[in-house]
């Protein structure tokens, strides 16, 4: 008594009451189970991420980024979180052990390695090893940063191996729809120069998709990367800017003598920088700009 066989497709389960077997009217699994035999006992289980007795499933809490994943004693790494509208999930490097723990990285350089200057779509939905130099994709970027309100910290090393960082109050990126705009709250660091609010409210523009304010050229081509790049603006001085490395992320207007630029700052641009204007750089860091060693961008909730 009280026992139950329950039949090889988990469409009906039997129970054994004072010696007599009463079959259940209607007994199946949930969307979110499967019929399987574990330990000898064949009945409806719940998939993983999901609880309940098999016909009855609800999602377990899940991480929606790495600072409700991040407990003392956490270590850096790889991990999955599941933000609004992912719920398969997705792997993001989170940074456990500095700067107070929690962050979700979105973006790495640190060598030549990886190419950054991408089409939309790769940049839509994230390229190479999150636990290497990496870009987390704007989809991704766009789910995690409109279901809370978050902050954003860039630390950087220059060429001479000194280390800077940028914290801003707030971060968001819109959808793809308005071009994965950004938006970006007040800055704190020693930068010595907010070189990221000057982009405040510019869509993102890649070598296939010009969304910049100059009809002339393509910035995300000019600069060789992905940025939100905004209105260029010029440099006149004979062969000056030409030549002279305090200008080395100007790119020459062609056979004129002048320069133009299209960012404040670009951290998606090529890391070797053979051609001006194409490095990655950040106004004003420490003398000249260009030539960084290292950057990375993170987020985490307010």
């Amino acid at each position: 008594n009280g026992e139950y066989y329950v039949n090889s497709g988990c469409t009906r389960r039997s129970n054994c009451s004072n010696n007599q077997l009463m079959v259940e009217d209607s007994y199946h699994c949930s969307d979110d189970a499967t019929c399987d035999v574990r330990e000898g006992v064949r009945r409806c289980y719940c998939i993983d991420g999901y609880e309940g007795d098999g016909v009855t499933c609800t999602r377990k809490a899940v991480p929606k980024d790495c600072q409700e994943l991040y407990v003392d004693g956490s270590s850096d790494g790889v991990y999955t979180i599941y933000p609004d509208g992912w719920p398969s999930g997705i792997q993001v490097y989170c940074e456990m052990e500095s700067n107070g723990g929690g962050w979700t990285v979105i973006q790495r350089r640190s060598s030549a390695a990886v190419d950054f200057y991408r089409t939309w779509a790769e940049y839509k939905t994230g390229f190479e090893d999150p636990s290497r130099d990496h870009w987390l994709g704007n989809d991704y970027i766009h789910a995690i940063t409109n279901q809370k309100e978050y902050s954003l910290r860039i630390d950087l090393t220059d060429s001479s191996s000194s280390s800077y960082y940028a914290l801003y109050s707030s971060f968001n990126i819109s959808d793809d729809a308005d071009k994965y705009r950004l938006s970006i709250g007040s800055y704190s660091g020693n930068t010595g120069y907010d070189a990221m609010s000057w982009h405040n409210n510019k869509p993102f523009s890649t070598r296939d998709e010009d969304n910049d304010e100059w009809s002339s050229y393509n910035c995300a081509e000019k600069h060789r990367g992905a940025w939100w790049f905004g209105y260029y603006y010029y440099f006149y001085s004979n062969s000056y800017c030409h030549s002279h490395d305090y200008y080395c992320d100007y790119f020459p207007r062609g056979s004129s003598s002048s320069c133009a630029i299209c960012a404040h700052s670009h951290l998606n641009g090529d890391y070797d920088g053979s051609t001006r204007g194409t490095n990655i750089f950040w106004t004003n860091l420490s003398g000249y700009d260009c030539g960084l060693q290292y950057a990375e961008m993170k987020i985490r909730p307010v």
